[in-house]
């Protein structure tokens, strides 16, 4: 709303500017595709559809219509799921953590691997990393299975596999055209998301033993 306004005084142009600035309703840029008013909504409905994929499993929209990148960041989401010690799935959120922490401090050069003043211990840097391998390998071997199993593209099996492994609930609209041998892919996946990365740490953790000799020592050749 333009106000053009002529006054005698100087008071009364003031407080008539400010009144015509507390009614004026900001216009849209040229570049923005949608009204002022409705962008408060998409970026609800961004951080909705950012929070879901953890395990929630609600969607907005169809997935089968979304565009690679919004299946790929989904996809990523799913990976790693919910917070530890929750009924989500994936890897969880602290063992994703952990591993973005150790590559911190290999990056600086550090010995130990350190957090709010703490230092993380190796055993639990090892089931971290031992968690996140199994966990990749299983959704790959699934992945594949799928797409084996019927005519899908790697976008709809990797979608469809992370979602069981995550125990979300999301899809591209393919569980229905699964076969059996489909559908027992992503029960065990489900399975596997919900108990095998706790179980396993938790006998990772209680394995742990401590020999009385050590071999020699040798640095192998990385990268």
């Amino acid at each position: 709303m333009k106000c053009s306004i002529s006054w005698r005084t100087s008071s009364e142009l003031v407080s008539r500017e400010r009144r015509c600035k507390t009614l004026r309703i900001p216009s849209n840029p040229p570049s923005s595709p949608f009204p002022w008013r409705m962008r408060r909504w998409v970026s609800f409905l961004s951080f909705f559809q950012g929070v879901s994929p953890r395990t929630a499993g609600f969607n907005t929209f169809d997935y089968a219509e979304s565009e690679p990148e919004t299946l790929f960041v989904t996809d990523m989401l799913m990976f790693v799921g919910a917070g530890s010690a929750s009924t989500g799935g994936g890897i969880k959120v602290t063992t994703f953590a952990l591993l973005l922490l150790m590559v911190w401090a290999e990056i600086r050069g550090e010995p130990n691997v350190n957090a709010f003043g703490r230092r993380i211990p190796e055993h639990a840097q090892r089931q971290a990393l031992v968690v996140s391998l199994i966990a990749i390998n299983a959704v790959v071997l699934c992945t594949l299975a799928l797409m084996a199993s019927g005519p899908f593209s790697l976008q709809q099996a990797l979608f469809e596999a992370l979602s069981a492994f995550g125990t979300v609930g999301l899809s591209t609209g393919i569980t229905a055209q699964l076969d059996d041998f489909g559908q027992s892919i992503l029960i065990a996946l489900m399975f596997l998301g919900r108990t095998g990365p706790y179980t396993l740490a938790v006998a990772l953790a209680l394995r742990e033993r401590e020999r009385l000799y050590r071999f020699p020592e040798e640095r192998p050749i990385i990268g």
